[in-house]
């Protein structure tokens, strides 16, 4: 309820404790710390702001009291001569409905109900002579006795849309029993253009109330590698003994968050020794098939030995990513948790005894 917010103390070496406001909640430790490290990155060896490189390939995070953790080993290296840069854009509109469904074989009963609302659309476009939907998905959440059916399409007509608000009710009343969809609703989708800008081509002002001031920056870079190229991963290891099937989340601990269309997971083991292991079962192409069908691009693998880390990029992942996508998480603020339900073959003492 009494949300305790960070408070860094920053030594003129860049190392730094981090603890929080006294008889305050939550929790500083370093799992939740190197969790936050990891949300929402791409290449910790090069993650861009405007003034510097972050390299955070090397970080160490240790316990330094209750509720205080000292990190160490960030580093920084010369920035690009670049600003990274975002624009929006209308890009249609986007029509969304949601309902429940509940009794046996739920599963199966959403999914049919979604396809069959779906082409009754489609054929309301045709009749219309509107052009297909540029975007479609359906959405199953639950489990086999209650679902959540989430259908959404996109278009770049509203009007080809409007019908189909009261269409949802067909849904309700004329298939499966034990189940509800919502009307539904349009909005429009304004969709994300990013791009690279010469800092010199921009000019900087800064207003503190008295109208705007000139002032300088460096604009010329000097970025010429990121650090990652250069991190010593810890060995993969098979396991040697007897093994048993457990989960991700007995052996290690996840963030994850967006970066446009791409989709980030840190994973963190909870012992040292869990990491050799980890490296070995847990593969960019697993990644990338343990997320299908929505992964549509490669998948990229980051280390973190410092904090016993390794950061996963899923590219083409999202549908567009935030307000231009379909999904009902478009921000893969799930990703993490989804990913620690996949299951490994570990060894047996890890499996039964200790990771949980």
């Amino acid at each position: 309820v009494n949300i305790g917010f960070p408070v860094v103390d920053v030594l003129p070496s860049g190392e730094f404790t981090l603890t929080k406001p006294p008889e305050t909640d939550g929790l500083v430790c370093p799992a939740s710390a190197a969790e936050q490290l990891l949300y929402e990155i791409h290449d910790p060896g090069a993650y861009h702001v405007p003034d510097v490189a972050c390299d955070w390939t090397q970080v160490s995070i240790t316990q330094a009291g209750e509720h205080a953790v000292r990190v160490t080993g960030a580093r920084g290296l010369p920035p690009t001569d670049t600003y990274k840069c975002i624009a929006t854009h209308p890009s249609g509109f986007k029509f969304v409905c949601i309902g429940t469904i509940i009794g046996h074989d739920a599963r199966a009963k959403g999914q049919r109900v979604g396809h069959t609302l779906l082409a009754r659309w489609r054929q309301i476009l045709q009749k219309a002579k509107h052009p297909d939907f540029t975007d479609s998905r359906i959405e199953i959440l639950g489990s086999d006795f209650e679902v959540t059916v989430r259908l959404s399409v996109k278009h770049p007509n509203r009007k080809a849309l409007e019908p189909l608000v009261r269409e949802c009710a067909t849904a309700s009343v004329s298939m499966a029993q034990g189940g509800m969809i919502a009307p539904g609703t349009i909005s429009p989708v304004v969709s994300a253009f990013c791009f690279l800008q010469k800092k010199s081509k921009v000019s900087c002002l800064v207003d503190v109330g008295k109208g705007p001031v000139a002032c300088s920056v460096h604009t010329e870079g000097g970025f010429v590698e990121s650090a990652s190229k250069h991190v010593v991963p810890i060995d993969a290891s098979a396991p040697s003994g007897p093994t048993a099937t457990t989960k991700l989340r007995h052996l290690c601990w996840a963030r994850s968050g967006d970066k446009g269309d791409a989709a980030n997971i840190g994973l963190i083991a909870r012992r040292p020794e869990y990491l050799p292991f980890l490296r070995h079962a847990v593969t960019t192409e697993r990644v990338r098939m343990f997320f299908q069908p929505d992964c549509k691009g490669h998948v990229e693998r980051f280390d973190l030995p410092g904090i016993c880390a390794m950061n996963f990029l899923l590219h083409n992942t999202l549908g567009g990513g935030g307000s231009s996508s379909l999904h009902a998480d478009p921000l893969a603020k799930t990703y993490g948790q989804r990913l620690l339900e996949m299951e490994v073959e570990a060894p047996l003492e890890w499996a039964f005894g200790m990771a949980k």
